[in-house]
């Protein structure tokens, strides 16, 4: 009998080894297509960084963003309309990070050459990282021709995104190839010249239910402009905090203009094109490759 026991133990430990970790239940089951020929799986949550213990997660929640408290101890410029960290300082963890840079997140230089920002030359994708329990390399940032693809190049892509308040945060909600809307839910796809709330609203309970049939939710995080003097980085500001999402792009910077490609999105539209500095912050969600 002990040896039986022993045995299962065993079993149950390897199995509970091999399983991914999984804060939602779109993690590993439900699929995007981001190519003609390929599709991705969405990371849980939006990436974070926790600066004392070197360590990378994601979210607990897919709602779930940290907006001012990037900055340690902001206060609001009314000039500036954002929250301003002056002299530059961050907090413990943070969701804003410069253009590729994995290997270095918490960068506060901005020199410019002639090949653009000298630190931001080339893209360090955020996915060869090691977060949460994952290994290294199991995800990677989608890039700018895979982003216009989810929004409006796959079959019936018009009907598979929408602005949304959820759980009292501003975001769109993109959906699975597959995707069907749950018994008793009402779901809006699209944009409008309407806020967020105004479009739609959903609570948790609602939440979960669409997040079961494999919905995606980006925060409209805003972002982390610097302002810069003399080549370096003197201040940082949170602009458009709940008001627009900008999610950053593996794609080739732009020399001429010192910026590179993102998504951005506001209450009334997913932009086909947009672009930021190198140096200032954006928000990371990362995909998987579905093999």
């Amino acid at each position: 009998m002990k040896k039986i026991v022993y045995l299962f133990n065993i079993c149950v430990a390897i199995l509970l080894m091999s399983c991914e970790p999984i804060s939602n239940p779109s993690a590993n089951k439900h699929v995007f297509s981001v190519a003609a020929d390929k599709q991705v799986r969405f990371s849980p949550g939006n990436l974070q960084y926790v600066i004392s213990q070197d360590k990378w997660q994601f979210a607990n929640n897919q709602w779930e963003y940290i907006g001012t408290a990037n900055l340690n101890n902001p206060t609001y410029d009314k000039y500036n309309e954002g929250w301003v960290s002056n002299p530059l300082s961050m907090g413990d963890v943070i969701d804003m990070f410069p253009w590729g840079k994995a290997d270095n997140p918490t960068i506060t230089s901005a020199n410019r050459g002639e090949c653009g920002y000298i630190e931001y030359i080339n893209y360090i994708d955020y996915g060869t990282n090691v977060i949460d329990k994952y290994p290294a390399n199991t995800w990677r940032t989608l890039t700018y021709e895979e982003w216009q693809y989810l929004f409006y190049g796959r079959q019936n892509a018009n009907y598979l995104y929408a602005m949304a308040q959820v759980c009292d945060v501003n975001g769109v909600i993109v959906l699975p190839d597959d995707w069907e809307c749950p018994n008793n839910l009402f779901f809006l796809p699209g944009n409008s010249y309407r806020d967020y709330a105004e479009y739609q609203t959903f609570d948790k309970k609602q939440w979960h239910a669409l997040e079961r049939t494999g919905a995606i939710f980006l925060p409209a995080t805003g972002f982390w402009r610097n302002r810069i003097t003399s080549g370096e980085i003197v201040a940082c500001i949170i602009e458009n905090l709940q008001s627009h999402g900008y999610y950053w792009a593996n794609s080739t910077a732009f020399p001429e203009d010192y910026g590179a490609y993102v998504l951005q999105f506001a209450a009334d539209e997913v932009y086909e094109v947009g672009y930021e500095n190198r140096p200032n912050r954006c928000s990371v969600r990362l995909v998987k490759d579905v093999k």
